[in-house]
């Protein structure tokens, strides 16, 4: 950690605080960790938006429900130091947007009343600071209680539209609408309603997050109840129909908020417990891959900036919330920034034409190894072909496409075997994968020759993993701290194709051969103090062989 230093009444810190992290598409890296405010009472519920290089963050400090107040913090210097707002100065870190003419436009509506016209408080501020304040109303085609929340999405054809939530006449759930501007932000209208509380949802439907997509696609990700994950519905139409709802990860979904970063990757941040940030590489709201931003006490309501074109800000809060317990004596609204690089190259789906409807795929159709296609890293496996434990990718006359040959014959000068390729593509909160490979043995030994491990961490706290390893004459695998085997022909020279189901919903995984209907085994998951990846080779120092690797690929599902 860097010296603290002080600027106006705020602490701020600077500190490095990991290393890159691959996933599939692209990767993370971590650049720094700014603390924006401490103090010795609870801070909650991070807002802001970024106008220009401004950045106004509005946030809670006190109990919660209990002494909590309104606090706020401004930015001049896109997010590089943080202060006070001085007297007369309006923060406007939620429910606001720049319009056309680069002014900011707030709105707010908070009528727990079920009604038909509602009061719209209306604020404008203009490029040289001087606010304009008005209470104007909305009228909606039906009665509700409406509470704005969030964001105003600006879309490409000018409009502004923003989300309320709200419950109608003797309904105990709430259901999420829009409103839009056509005029800057001057007036609002009814648009159209996103969702009805559907069936399972405790809360109905509430928090809500707009983002237009690169295709012109409106998104709603929205909360459904704190400790569940969100639902997202689409819009093709501008915001006038909506699909049917998707779930969107598998953590909690408290206050979601989402941007598009310039190179089209899809950026969501939500939790409860703790803090998530959800990318999609790919733009479309279909590939999210969970990273995690804090684990500990907080809010989970957190904002999203992208304060340089790719790179993203996260501010949340660090603090005691409800019944979750800080790690600290002191709260603190933090500021994580990231570098979001967005990489085809990192993509393993290859040009195998086998690789079609995997999410993760390696073979060495293209004459690469796992390092060289960015697969996985290879741990105390060589490429030289003189030590004992290596790997290259071999031609054979079985196949009319090369396969990576792994050969582990002992690491150390004592004979123990420890040679692995780790896959950090499987990312966190994935709940259920299909995992298939085909290799052969090629060693007429007694001991397992290649091994697959699948580690997830689908829940706070409960880290899982499955273990499967394959000897010529038997599968072995691992329960209760056991190493366990059960007869299976397998051969030598032969390839054999092998499917692993894993569904920690259920806290079971099976083990199949390609096509078969029945399992070879079914066992329950290993708790495991690792996080999400597949690992394969050898786990554990108890592998000895040499294999033929033709592929391996994994559908996962959140």
């Amino acid at each position: 950690m860097k010296k603290l230093f002080i600027l106006g009444t705020l602490i701020l810190g600077v500190c490095a605080f990991a290393d890159e992290i691959i996933y599939n598409g692209g990767k993370i890296i971590p650049l720094e960790l700014k603390v924006i405010e401490t103090a010795p009472y609870d801070l909650n519920f991070c807002f802001a938006t970024k106008y220009n290089d401004t950045i106004h963050l509005t946030h809670s400090k006190g109990v919660h429900t209990i002494s909590e107040r309104h606090c706020a913090d401004i930015s001049y210097d896109n997010g590089q130091t943080w202060q006070k707002p001085e007297k007369g100065v309006h923060v406007a870190g939620m429910n606001a947007a720049l319009n056309s003419k680069g002014e900011i436009i707030q709105i707010g509506i908070w009528d727990a009343k079920a009604k038909t016209q509602h009061n719209l408080v209306w604020d404008k501020i203009t490029p040289d600071g001087q606010r304009v304040h008005l209470n104007k109303t909305i009228d909606l085609p039906y009665a509700t209680s409406a509470h704005t929340h969030r964001d105003i999405l600006v879309t490409r054809d000018g409009r502004m539209i923003a989300t309320a939530y709200g419950k109608k006449v003797n309904a105990n759930r709430s259901h999420i609408f829009a409103i839009e501007s056509k005029d800057d932000g001057e007036t609002w209208n009814f648009l159209s309603i996103i969702t009805e509380p559907e069936a399972g949802d405790q809360e109905g439907a509430n928090e809500t997050t707009l983002v237009q997509l690169k295709d012109g696609t409106i998104l709603a990700i929205y909360r459904v109840d704190g400790m569940k994950s969100c639902k997202q519905r689409r819009s093709t139409d501008g915001g006038k129909t909506w699909s049917a709802s998707e779930r969107v990860g598998s953590m909690g979904g408290a206050s979601p908020h989402a941007i598009v970063l310039e190179n089209g990757t899809l950026a969501l941040v939500t939790g409860r417990p703790n803090l998530y940030l959800y990318l999609d590489f790919t733009g479309t709201g279909k590939k999210y891959q969970q990273h995690t931003v804090w684990k500990g006490g907080t809010s989970s309501y957190a904002s999203l900036i992208e304060t340089a074109p790719n790179e993203l800000m996260v501010v949340y809060d660090e603090s005691r919330f409800m019944s979750t317990k800080s790690n600290s004596d002191f709260a603190r609204i933090m500021a994580a920034k990231y570098s979001i690089v967005k990489d085809d190259s990192l993509s393993t789906i290859s040009g195998d034409p086998k690789a079609q409807g995997f999410d993760v795929w390696y073979s060495a159709w293209d004459k690469k190894d796992p390092m060289e296609a960015k697969f996985g890293i290879l741990m105390d496996y060589k490429k030289d072909k003189n030590v004992s434990s290596h790997v290259y990718v071999h031609e054979i006359p079985e196949r009319p496409y090369p396969v990576l040959r792994m050969q582990s014959h002992g690491t150390v000068a004592d004979g123990k075997e420890w040679a692995r390729i780790d896959i950090n593509k499987m990312p966190e909160g994935v709940a259920k994968a299909d995992v298939e490979f085909e290799f052969r043995l090629m060693d007429n030994s007694d001991k397992p020759q290649f091994m697959v491990s699948v580690y997830f961490t689908p829940q706070e706290g409960k880290n899982l993993s499955a273990y499967v390893a394959f000897a010529k004459d038997y599968i072995q695998y691992l329960q209760d701290g056991n190493l366990r085997k059960v007869p299976f022909d397998f051969g030598v020279f032969k390839f054999r194709n092998f499917v692993m189901k894993c569904d920690t919903t259920k806290n079971v995984w099976e083990l199949y051969e390609k096509g078969g209907t029945k399992p070879l085994l079914k066992l329950p998951f290993i708790n495991s103090p690792k996080t999400s990846h597949v690992a394969i080779g050898d786990g554990g120092r108890n592998i000895f062989g040499t294999i033929d690797l033709s592929y391996i690929g994994w559908k996962y599902k959140n």
